[in-house]
């Protein structure tokens, strides 16, 4: 599971300030990654607001092409390996993942199966949100985000949510 937080470029597109990976086998979490971002920019008091990563915590961090070679060997499956990338409104998260590993000139990432955390699976589930956010699906499935909108415990929530719902789809 991966969660990216970001902040608003001049140009008005998102730069990465900082990026977490849950990865799960057998059924639950294993290992987790989190890395912050040097974004190239100056972090908008907005974006600040909601994360609270300002240009200060970023100054002396690696640039996302820096810390792509770990996210690589993360995103490529193993020989044999079915990798699925489980992301909370994956759109957002992969989108601009995606166009910035392009802007920074690095080859794409691995094209993997997708499974979004507010999308079919939560109605497969027998789930119904007020609201597609995380919140509001961590708190139907009684579980918790004690740091919302750090991209490692966004991550880690992510893949949490993710196994129960596989879990409750499963048993219906």
């Amino acid at each position: 599971a991966l969660d990216i937080e970001t902040c608003v470029a001049p140009d008005n597109a998102h730069r990465i300030v900082s990026l977490g990976v849950a990865v799960c086998r057998d059924g639950g979490i294993r290992q987790r990654y989190e890395w912050l971002v040097q974004p190239g920019c100056p972090v908008d008091g907005v974006t600040a607001g909601i994360h609270g990563l300002t240009d200060r915590h970023l100054a002396d961090e690696p640039t996302l092409d820096g810390i792509l070679p770990e996210l690589r060997r993360l995103l490529d499956p193993r020989p044999g390996e079915t990798l699925v990338l489980a992301a909370h409104h994956a759109a957002f998260d992969l989108g601009w993942l995606r166009a910035e590993v392009e802007r920074v000139g690095e080859p794409p990432l691995t094209d993997l199966p997708v499974l979004d955390t507010c999308g079919p699976l939560v109605r497969l589930a027998g789930l119904s949100l007020a609201r597609p956010s995380l919140a509001h699906l961590l708190a139907a499935l009684d579980l918790a985000n004690e740091r919302p909108h750090a991209a490692l415990a966004d991550a880690t929530a992510a893949a949490e949510a993710a196994i129960a719902l596989l879990v409750r789809a499963d048993g219906l």
